[in-house]
């Protein structure tokens, strides 16, 4: 299945990764499983290394009205009970009272925030794993943190056509974190789809990362019956690896056992060296 695409997806995705070193834990692995191999491995928010990856603000100033209209919605996703309809409401207002509602859920609503927050993370999120890309192939910090301090390689796919069975969607960078209605919180195991909350989550940052340029492919189709575990690694077509670029502190050593990885590929990627430019703090690519 061809990744679903957003609109302004790129030509053009890069991967940052350390060199192939037994001195860095997996580092030869994962890449021999993606160059050699053509495997991409999903990863869950938990392993990432955001400290507010996942962790929105509850709102917790919920009146009793606000909560009955929640139920309200979680009836109306039920086809057998229909809300709107005069008699149904009348049923649904004797059942939850809109004055007594909070009292008699009262243990259930106001459990823990960090329970809560852990129950989201340990369970919904672990169901809508991503692999992380970059727009930007010469982002110096980009080179520092995830190359190994420009030691390491950065692979770029070509996104057209690629074949992943999930959605690619931008991050989207702000100053402040997420907010969650604590009435979605409340129901949260009783309505049936939730994914608009889920992307909003896990598509926001702190401006603090904008460097980053990410996108997220996400191997996860909500209501289709089909969910991917954090973990699996999906087969690619291997010809999509359009590029890939050596750090400039990359040593020969690392071209050549990522060109072994590569073998035989047709066609074959174009190769660079990242450079420092001469005359700007900016990265100059060299073809090789």
């Amino acid at each position: 299945m061809n990744l679903r695409l957003h609109p302004k997806l790129p030509n053009t995705l890069y991967k940052y990764y350390p060199p192939p070193s037994a001195e860095i834990r997996y580092a030869e692995e994962n890449l021999e499983t993606r160059l050699k191999y053509g495997r991409i491995r999903l990863t869950d928010a938990l392993e990432v290394n955001d400290l507010f990856e996942s962790d929105p603000v509850i709102n917790w100033n919920a009146t009793s009205d606000d909560v009955y209209r929640k139920v309200l919605q979680v009836y109306d996703a039920d086809l057998s009970v229909q809300p709107h309809h005069a008699e149904n409401q009348r049923a649904l207002r004797q059942q939850y009272p809109s004055k007594a509602i909070l009292q008699r859920h009262k243990p259930k609503l106001y459990r823990s925030i960090k329970g809560i927050q852990s129950s989201i993370a340990q369970s919904t999120f672990k169901l809508a794993p991503f692999y992380c890309l970059s727009e930007d192939c010469r982002a110096v910090l980009m080179w520092s943190h995830y190359a190994a301090n420009h030691k390491g390689i950065c692979i770029g796919y070509d996104t057209k056509g690629f074949e992943f069975p999930g959605l690619a969607m931008p991050i989207n960078y702000q100053k402040e974190r997420i907010r969650v209605d604590v009435t979605d919180l409340f129901f949260y195991d009783e309505i049936p789809d939730h994914s608009d909350l889920i992307f909003k989550i896990l598509r926001t940052k702190s401006v603090d990362w904008n460097y980053e340029k990410e996108w997220r492919f996400f191997g996860v189709k909500f209501g289709e019956g089909e969910v991917y575990r954090a973990g699996f690694e999906f087969p690619f077509d291997r010809t999509k690896i359009k590029e890939i670029i050596f750090g400039e502190r990359a040593t020969d050593e690392t071209v050549e056992k990522v060109k072994s990885y590569v073998g035989d590929l047709s066609p074959f990627p174009m190769f660079y060296r990242a450079v420092k430019s001469a005359s700007h703090y900016s990265i100059d690519l060299q073809s090789i």
